[in-house]
């Protein structure tokens, strides 16, 4: 049952409608297709673009960013793009166009995210160093590009 869970959550989070019934009752799917109290619902938790479930839940994690609590908040709560300064660790060698996991300071992970910039860089700028022509301001991650984990 907490596999079914997890998928029924999983698809809800996606932005399907899920119903969780027994396979053995063979009115299950036509009570539940007409609304009846078959089963448990799971209603639609969001509307993810096909890109963000890509990043979410198909590509696989090439590395990791610890991020500081301020930047925990400001993706969270102001839904902004990733900065440099708010990175504490980089971990993994990844290459542009790579999906990262972003955790907090526990380890925790909080979000995954799609860098246009390799690990190689990625460190460079979180040590203070941005690639050339661009300002430290500049994101490492843009706000579309970021899929939060519930919290």
């Amino acid at each position: 049952m907490r596999s079914k869970v997890a998928a029924a959550t999983l698809a809800a989070r996606a932005g399907c409608d899920v119903i969780v019934a027994s396979g053995r009752d063979p009115e299950a799917l036509s009570q539940a297709l007409t609304g009846a109290g078959v089963g448990t619902w799971f209603p639609a938790s969001g509307q993810l673009s096909s890109r963000q479930r890509w990043i979410a839940f198909a590509a696989a994690a090439r590395g990791t960013l610890q991020l500081d609590a301020g930047a925990v908040r400001a993706l969270r709560d102001q839904n902004a793009s990733l900065l440099a300064a708010g990175v504490q660790t980089v971990g993994g060698n990844f290459r542009a166009g790579d999906v990262v996991d972003l955790v907090d300071a526990e380890g925790c992970r909080i979000a995954r995210g799609r860098l246009e910039w390799d690990a190689a860089t990625v460190r460079a700028w979180c040590a203070g160093s941005p690639p050339p022509g661009l300002r430290n301001a500049h994101a490492l991650i843009r706000r579309d590009d970021i899929v939060l984990e519930p919290s």
